[in-house]
């Protein structure tokens, strides 16, 4: 599942359906292009958010209104649910921006707060946020295969210090260029296996963004 606001991130999110659904059998669909049925689209998404296999969260500047009957957007919401039913299979990437709203600003801080091995890496453009995912959920399924699936990435993001304080600027459009490299190792062999063989396992058919 991926969760969070549509507006500001409409591109993102696109570039995330269209970098999952390189995977074979593996299907998204963006809320914006779906319609609810007898249930409330609130109680669809927590619903996904508490079953989901693997939960990403996007923040960026907007907060998002409240639905009826709530004090929290439904984002947050989401995160919560996620939080509370399966927090080790949640991963978060973070938009650069100026001008965050209030309570989105508030979000960011829980969200970074969490702790626990989560990251929150501030992607500079769509090439390296579909890098983080495709290296997020690689790993993520390597992990589940070897039943060892925990919050911590087993890459180590380049930090963003600036980009992180509530105070204004909140989050900076232009972060120090800090190169990743990534060399050929055990593990890069292990993805390569991993993507051969996708096609034969049993892991998650379906993802769902919303």
């Amino acid at each position: 599942m991926v969760s969070s606001t549509i507006r500001g991130l409409e591109a993102e999110r696109r570039a995330i359906k269209e970098e999952l659904e390189r995977q074979d059998r593996i299907r998204v669909e963006l809320s914006e292009h779906w319609t609810s049925g007898s249930d409330s689209s609130e109680k669809i998404c927590l619903d996904l958010a508490r079953n989901c296999d693997l939960f990403i969260l996007l923040l960026g500047k907007h907060y998002g209104s409240p639905p009826k009957g709530y004090k929290i957007s439904v984002t947050e919401a989401e995160f919560n649910t996620a939080r509370e039913s399966n927090p080790q299979n949640i991963r978060a990437y973070l938009k650069p921006a100026r001008g965050v709203e209030l309570g989105q600003q508030r979000f960011i801080k829980k969200v970074r707060d969490f702790g626990s091995g989560l990251q929150c890496p501030a992607f500079r453009s769509i090439r390296q946020l579909k890098q983080y995912v495709r290296n997020d959920f690689t790993d993520f399924l390597i992990s589940r295969r070897q039943g060892t699936t925990t919050l911590q990435s087993m890459h180590t993001y380049p930090s963003f210090p600036t980009a992180f304080r509530v105070a204004e600027p909140f989050l900076t459009p232009n972060p120090p260029k800090t190169a990743t490299r990534y060399s050929s190792s055990p593990l890069d062999l292990q993805r390569a296996h991993l993507k051969k063989q996708f096609q034969e396992s049993h892991l998650p058919r379906l993802l769902r963004c919303y």
